[in-house]
């Protein structure tokens, strides 16, 4: 892609009350793409997502959005970004109707048939204020004015939540019009079925770092997992070797089945496998779920 990116932080710091919210993140997004942010609860996604908004200062690093300082000039940068956050943001005393009515008058890209169509596909009785909405409807409203007012970066900090099975399939294809188009996702999500779905980057957040990133294509290819079949049962002593020389991989023993997943050392453990001749040897792509277990709950820390 030509031109600056969307999303430029540089070792990003926030800290609040003497506590590391972020702790020297850096993430680059282009237009176009979707990238979700992943890592359990109190990883730092919502803090990050704040940060990118000017909602949070941060103390150390560079940060620019749209070429835009957000701590210099956040309204300009709330002016072309949208954060929908859990559970959405409204105004309770007001209708759908009269949150398209707030858009038209303050939302300079307003975009009224975008409103109505995404009202539609969610569903939204446009006339009862959104106190008495469903949680669901909250977030479909919620997320209708996101789309309606045309950003170029759209933050969804876990937009399915309180969906129903029909409503995320309806979400999901919306997102993915919408970078088809240009415009750039960064979400959270705790349901990496979705992710692997829909996002072409992907980046883990533990303990408010930014722990590994890059495109989801990439990092499944480098963590990949080696299966080894044996004519009787697998060697220990090869199983032990493994855990000693590669002491982050993730070893299984099924009966004759030996596997060995580890980030970007499978060439090196293949080939000590293939040196003691098993019956059948291959290597499987990686998935999400296995990648997510050695970088969050592990500990792998690596950036791409």
């Amino acid at each position: 892609m030509n031109g600056a990116p969307v999303v430029h932080a540089q070792s990003l710091t926030v800290r609040r009350g003497g506590h590391r919210l972020l702790d020297r993140c850096s993430l680059t997004l282009d237009s176009g793409s979707i990238c979700a942010l992943l890592g359990p609860n109190g990883a730092g996604k919502s803090s990050f997502l704040r940060t990118l908004l000017g909602l949070l200062c941060p103390d150390e690093g560079h940060l620019e959005v749209l070429g835009l300082v957000p701590a210099r000039v956040p309204q300009d940068v709330r002016a072309a970004v949208s954060l929908v956050p859990t559970g959405g943001l409204l105004l309770d005393g007001l209708t759908a109707a009269q949150h398209f009515q707030v858009g038209s008058r303050f939302e300079p890209r307003w975009a009224s048939s975008t409103a109505q169509r995404v009202a539609e596909l969610f569903d939204l009785p446009l006339n009862r204020v959104s106190r008495h909405l469903s949680t669901g409807q909250r977030v479909g409203l919620a997320l209708a004015y996101a789309f309606a007012s045309q950003p170029r970066l759209l933050l969804l900090d876990e937009p399915t939540n309180g969906l129903d099975h029909h409503h995320r399939e309806v979400l999901l294809s919306l997102v993915a019009a919408y970078a088809a188009d240009g415009g750039t996702v960064l979400f959270t999500s705790h349901v990496l079925s979705e992710v692997e779905a829909l996002a072409d980057t992907v980046a883990f957040m533990h303990a408010g770092h930014l722990a590994l990133s890059g495109t989801m294509h990439d990092l499944l290819r480098r963590y990949a997992t080696v299966q080894a079949i044996y004519d009787a049962q697998v060697p220990l002593v090869t199983a032990q070797w493994i855990r000693l020389q590669f002491p982050q991989a993730e070893v299984e023993i099924i009966g004759r089945v030996l596997r060995v997943s580890h980030y970007e050392r499978t060439d090196e453990i293949l080939d000590a496998l293939a040196a003691e001749q098993p019956v059948d040897l291959q290597v499987q792509a990686g998935t999400l779920t296995r990648l997510y277990g050695a970088v969050v709950e592990e500990g792998v820390r690596a950036v791409v």
